[in-house]
This record gives structure tokens, C-alpha cells and sequence, in this order.
């Protein structure tokens, strides 16, 4: 995702020749459209993205031909238009308004958006994209990102949460011994299970997996769970899965209810 400032024809081929497979421009002005034309010498997907801001329907059409102009182009993204803290204020002095006082979405944008989609009918394919869509999507790749980032080696990162093996261990044995005993006689990796509290050993889910008839059978332990958590500090539990069968209900996944951001 580029602006065009950078995008000579020197560093586009050094992108495509690292294996990117798509480039996408929001030009700032006539000079960095060019570089539009430049990215399409390449064999790779080349589109566009660009804010619907009201009132600019004559300009936002200039630009959507222009693109058509050049042949080739895969997509365009018509983003609607969002306040932040330091844009809201010239927004407003320019006449925008919000949607509603809970969003970030300015009203008139869909509506324009909406308008462009049902009046053009291009080779390259139109998207819109709302500001509650996109907030969502960067939500979850701001998860992953973070889930990435802090994983421990027995963690697996899954639609952005930290999935392992809960082991509690009962007062009747020490969580110490356990662990070594599983390190040694089991073979289990030194880096793929931890002892974060005397009562609480983690792991990956699938050695726990593998190994919980033994658990249970030799250390009389029951209480083995695969976790479900957001990346977040206090490690947000979303859901908490028994591995061994039980008689009660408490053997269906068990969930939180997610608070609303």
C-alpha cells in the first residue's frame, strides 16, 4: 500500500523481485499517478484505494476513469470517509458532519460511494468499503499482529487468539515435579511447557492432547483444558474446552461474553 511517492521503477522491481503479488495505490496527486502506469509493466495485481469524501463526485469519477484509461488495473477501494482526533477538526470546519456520535464514519460518504457503484461499470472491479467493516478487519489484524508478537513457544495464534493446554494441578502434587516428570520420561520439549503458578502447567494443546490419559491415569488429574485468549495484558479468556470427557454439561465449550469495544 503506497502513496506513489517512492514507487520508481527501480524500487517496484525490486518488490515485485521479493515476491510481492499486489500493489496498491492512493495517489496524492498527478505525479504519483503515474506510478500507477509504472506498477502495471509488472505481472502482479495493481489497484487503488482511495477516501469517498462528499461532494467530490465530479473528481472521484476523473479518477476512476483515469484508472480505466490505463487498462489493467484489478480494483479499485472506495473507503468511507472516517474522522480521527487530529483530521476531525478540519473536517468539521470544512462542513463535514458525523454519521452518529458512536462512529468515526462521515455522513454523505456511503451515500456518494453508493451512487459511484450503481452509475459506473468498469473492466476493474469497484469495492466499498465501510468504516465498520474496515474498523473490524483492522481490529483482527491488530489481534494477530499482537497474538504474534507475544506468543509463547507452545502457543498456537488462531483468528488472532492464543490457543494452548491448561493442566491444573491439584494440592495433592507439586506442579514441579510433574513437569519434569513429562520433560524427562515423556520426552516433552523444555520450550513447549511452563509452570507459570505451582497449581497451573501449560503447554501446546496437542502434547496435552497426546499425553492426557497419562495425566490422568498416573497424576489422577482431570482438569485439563485448551484455552482460548485475546493478546491482550490481563490475557482476555474468550473460551475454555475440557480435553477429557465429564459427565456434566462442563464438557461443552464454555464461552465469555465478549465486551463490546
Amino acid at each position: 500500500y503506497t502513496s506513489g511517492r517512492y514507487a520508481t521503477e527501480e524500487n517496484l522491481s525490486k518488490l515485485f523481485q521479493a515476491g510481492l503479488d499486489e500493489i496498491r495505490f492512493h495517489p496524492q496527486n498527478d505525479e504519483q499517478r503515474k506510478a500507477i502506469a509504472k506498477a502495471l509493466t509488472f505481472d502482479w495485481q495493481v489497484g487503488a484505494e482511495i477516501p469517498v469524501i462528499p461532494g467530490t463526485k465530479k473528481e472521484t469519477l476523473a479518477f476512476l476513469d483515469f484508472l480505466e484509461s490505463l487498462g489493467g488495473v484489478s480494483f479499485c477501494n472506495l473507503n468511507e470517509l472516517e474522522a480521527t482526533e487530529t483530521n476531525l477538526p478540519a473536517l468539521k470546519e470544512h462542513g463535514f458532519e458525523l454519521v452518529n456520535q458512536e462512529g468515526a464514519a462521515i455522513k454523505g460518504s456511503k451515500e456518494l460511494a453508493k451512487k459511484l457503484l450503481l452509475e459506473t461499470n468498469y473492466s476493474y472491479t469497484l469495492h466499498f468499503c465501510s468504516a465498520k467493516t474496515k474498523d473490524a478487519v483492522q481490529f483482527r489484524n491488530r489481534l494477530i499482529r499482537t497474538a504474534n508478537n507475544i506468543r509463547k513457544p507452545y502457543e498456537e495464534v488462531q483468528d488472532g487468539m492464543l490457543v494452548k493446554a491448561v493442566i491444573e494441578i491439584p494440592k495433592t502434587l507439586i506442579g514441579e515435579e510433574v513437569l519434569e516428570t513429562l520433560a524427562e520420561e515423556y520426552e516433552v520439549d523444555p520450550e513447549l511447557i511452563a509452570l507459570p503458578t505451582e497449581d497451573r502447567l501449560e503447554t501446546a494443546w496437542f502434547i496435552a492432547d497426546a499425553l492426557k490419559e497419562v495425566l490422568k491415569e498416573r497424576f489422577e488429574i482431570t482438569g485439563i483444558f485448551v484455552t482460548y485468549e485475546y493478546p491482550t495484558f490481563q490475557r482476555t479468556l474468550i473460551a475454555k474446552i475440557p480435553l477429557l470427557g465429564e459427565k456434566d454439561s462442563s464438557a461443552k465449550k464454555q464461552t465469555t461474553q465478549r465486551k463490546k469495544r
